[in-house]
């Protein structure tokens, strides 16, 4: 009985054990892989840098689609330049010197150097300083300050100028009184200041006018050294220091009537320009201007 038992055991183990192997069988017939189709790990592709992409171009529009052209804005028209304006003058006249220029304490329309540009039509330009020497520089003389001397001042003169009076020599002839050195000096200073006066107003006319004939050292010498350098350069003198001169420096009662104070030797008032004024006119017009006198214009 065990004997049977255990053969019908074995015979169950046996037939159990067959039915296993024939199932791992199938399965693994199932699941082979060929040894040429093993898939194994790729490795990692080099990352590799790559442009933006361009936009794509916008497709060309078709006869349809494309827009009409822009009209462009037609350029502006430029003003013309503006032809210069004719000066309403027949000139520029420059005046430059003392208070023979200046005037001293009456108005410089009073001058008759204004009123003589303003009858001849004439632009009028006045760089008188009061106390000013042609040859020195008194901008510290003493308690005063009458500025540079006239040939360092003639750098701020219109240089356009057609025509240019220098007035001056009296404040100087005070200095000069009775020195020789200082003559000579005063004779290189007019040599530099009609140098200065060409170079500032290249097509001017240069003309000179002398101190009065004042009774008094160094007037008589200055103004001889005025005549000898202007002669020299062919510029016209209007010469002042002579006992026939229309200006009776040294009459008292012609001062007390034609000067701004009866004590005063240099400064005409207004009657004093208005009596000069004809003179002076008709020696600009001959000699400055290269004319003769209207006659009309004296009265």
């Amino acid at each position: 009985m065990r004997r049977s038992f255990l053969s019908l055991f074995l015979l169950c183990w046996g037939g159990l054990m067959l039915a296993q192997n024939a199932n791992d069988s199938v399965i693994s017939s199932d699941n082979s892989v060929p040894q040429d189709s093993v898939v194994t790990e790729a490795p990692a592709a080099p990352v590799v840098e790559t442009a933006e992409p361009a936009p794509a171009a916008e497709p060309a529009p078709t006869e349809e689609s494309a827009p009409e052209a822009a009209e462009q804005p037609a350029p502006e028209e430029q003003p013309a330049e503006a032809e210069p304006e004719e000066s309403p003058y027949d000139g520029v006249l420059n005046v430059i010197g003392d208070s023979y220029v200046r005037n001293h304490k009456a108005p410089v329309e009073q001058t008759w150097h204004c009123k003589m540009a303003e009858q001849l039509n004439l632009e009028y330009n006045n760089y008188g300083r009061n106390g000013s020497c042609l040859a020195w520089d008194r901008t510290r003389d003493g308690k005063h300050n009458f500025g540079p001397a006239v040939h360092v001042r003639v750098w701020d003169m219109e240089p356009n100028a057609d025509y240019v009076l220098v007035i001056g020599g009296h404040n100087d002839a005070y200095k000069i009184n009775d020195n020789k050195h200082k003559l000579e000096d005063f004779r290189d200073s007019l040599e530099l200041l009609i140098s200065n006066i060409r170079q500032q107003c290249p097509k001017a006319k240069i003309g000179f006018v002398t101190p009065w004939y004042v009774n008094r050292v160094g007037f008589e010498k200055t103004c001889k050294v005025i005549k000898q350098v202007c002669d020299k350069h062919y510029i016209p003198v209007l010469w002042n220091h002579s006992k026939k001169s229309i200006i009776q420096v040294r009459d008292p009662n012609f001062r007390r009537e034609y000067f701004q104070a009866p004590d005063d030797y240099a400064h005409l008032n207004e009657k004093g320009h208005e009596l000069y004024l004809p003179y002076a006119k008709a020696w600009f017009e001959r000699y400055m201007m290269g004319r003769k006198p209207n006659k009309k214009d004296k009265k």
